[in-house]
């Protein structure tokens, strides 16, 4: 699994900072001839304390979409929204109920 670090925002209203992640990861199926590039997201909070010990909250979801793009706008509105890592599994089970994830019939026809 690749984890690459999308956008990192300092936060006001405590000392830290959130890390959010783009994960890739290849999904094979050798039964079915299937082998594609899947993708998921994590957030990470760092914080420190008054003794400069690092604490990090990390949440992550793997193989959420095959979609590069869908993955990376989710991303985004995420860190738009200063979304933590304890509301990630929440806030993607509302897009995924939502359609979000969904591909569209045009990339269908050519994948």
């Amino acid at each position: 699994m690749n984890k690459r670090l999308y956008i990192s925002k300092r936060m006001t209203g405590f000392a830290g900072r959130l890390d959010y992640y783009l994960l890739e990861s290849k999904y094979e199926d050798i039964k079915n001839g299937i082998s594609t590039y899947v993708y998921g997201v994590e957030i990470e909070k760092i914080t420190m304390d008054g003794y400069n010990v690092e604490y990090i909250q990390r949440r992550k979801i793997t193989d959420i979409t095959p979609n590069k793009n869908k993955a990376v706008e989710f991303i985004s509105l995420l860190a738009e929204n200063d979304a933590m890592p304890v509301s990630l599994f929440d806030i993607a089970e509302d897009f995924i109920s939502d359609g979000f994830f969904e591909s569209s019939e045009n990339e269908k026809i050519s994948a």
